[in-house]
């Protein structure tokens, strides 16, 4: 539950969502209700078929443990070809499921065996349905996350603890703590405040350090409440290929505009306050809340891939590099379609070559793809972006 704190609103409980924390090549991560999940990472000496896995759990007493393999190295979705794991050569009686988005699930019965492998093996594996094996899971630090994981869940000595358990009951597990409630203030009709060009480049010039001349580019302000004013300056020296960077800033209807603040630490400036900077972000003022806007991303996608220039085999792995840097399914699937389709070198044999009315079919049809992209991101991750 991390969500901006964009106005001075009083909540009834201020979330706290812990660091995260790293045991070797396990790091361990709970939020503010007390669920938790530990992640293996890949470590530096991986092979090419190294895996992940990740354990997660809720705060209840009876909350059951889903622990789920993979994706494989240079892998982010796609079903899973792994159906059991084997510690230190020798297999388990725990069966995996393809789960969707990736990986495989340990079945719910064998949990227990696939635990004691993480607390007691020294070498885990996941294996093919021809018993061959698929990839390795690094146990470097399992123990210990397993442990930090129960005492963060309070479930030391009980009969529920993942890497020390008692015998206590379940019962003595304390229930979850309530969800925090961000109070938000009533919309107003209010016109934003106005953020004049000056003040947008005064505060761009206090976050870009690269010496460049400044863009000109005006912020975009949204009324939050009656009171409060959100602005968005568009930040020239932060983005990159396929990340448009913004300084996020609230203000009053007077006085000094501030950095927004968040729950979560962003890190500083130099000058010691709040990081203003953010990426990808639009304000869906009906919705009042940051999105990822599929239309802009489509945008930065097409005008990432067209200088690209390279062929549909050799943009594949490009894609693929785009979306594991963070690039948003929308414009790595932009970049895919503008590279080998509407480079200036294509454009020109296309024009060059065949008739006008042909030429303008092909034209028309990769640009019908691109508007289709934003349709198809929101069916593909429906969370992470709005048309």
């Amino acid at each position: 539950m991390i969500l901006p704190l964009l106005l001075a609103a009083a909540a009834a409980a201020a979330p706290h969502p812990s660091e995260l924390k790293l045991f070797k090549d396990w790091t361990v991560g709970c939020d503010n209700v007390r669920a938790c999940q530990a992640v293996a990472l890949l470590h530096d000496q991986a092979a090419d078929d190294g895996l992940t896995m990740s354990l997660t759990r809720g705060a209840a007493a009876d909350a059951l443990l889903r622990i789920v393999v993979g994706p494989g190295l240079g892998e982010s979705e796609g079903t899973s070809d792994a159906v059991a794991l084997a510690v230190d050569g020798k297999r388990l009686a725990a069966r995996l499921v393809p789960v969707e988005g990736g990986g495989a699930a340990v079945d719910p019965a064998g949990t227990a065996a696939a635990l004691a492998a993480l607390r007691e093996g020294t070498k885990l594996e996941a294996l093919g349905k021809d018993g061959k094996r698929l990839g390795a899971i690094s146990l470097a630090g399992a123990t210990a996350a397993l442990l930090y994981m129960d005492d963060r869940q309070q479930r030391l000595g009980t009969v529920t603890a993942l890497a020390r358990p008692g015998p206590k009951p379940a019962a003595a597990v304390p229930p979850a703590p309530p969800p925090p409630e961000i109070a938000v203030p009533p919309a107003s009709s209010k016109p934003a405040r106005r953020m004049p060009l000056a003040t947008a480049a005064a505060l761009r010039k206090k976050a870009c350090d690269s010496g460049d001349p400044d863009t000109g580019a005006a912020a975009e302000t949204y009324r939050l409440d009656a009171a409060h004013t959100l602005a968005i300056i568009p930040d020239h020296c932060d983005s990159g290929a396929y990340n448009a960077a913004s300084l996020l800033y609230v203000g009053g209807d007077a006085g000094a505009w501030q950095a927004a603040a968040f729950d979560t630490e962003k890190g500083k400036d130099d000058d010691g306050g709040p990081n203003a900077v953010e990426f990808n972000v639009d304000w869906d003022a009906k919705a009042e809340r940051f999105t990822n806007s599929a239309a802009a991303n489509t945008l930065l996608g097409t005008v990432t891939g067209l200088p690209l220039g390279v062929c549909a085999n050799c943009v594949a792995p490009i894609g693929r590099s785009l979306f594991n840097a963070g690039a948003s399914p929308s414009t790595v699937l932009a970049a895919m379609i503008s590279s080998p389709m509407l480079n200036v070198v294509v454009l020109a044999m296309v024009f060059t070559l065949f008739p006008l009315g042909i030429a303008l079919v092909r034209l028309a049809v990769p640009l019908a793809l691109l508007a289709l992209v934003p349709l198809l991101a929101r069916q593909t991750s429906p969370a992470a972006e709005v048309p």
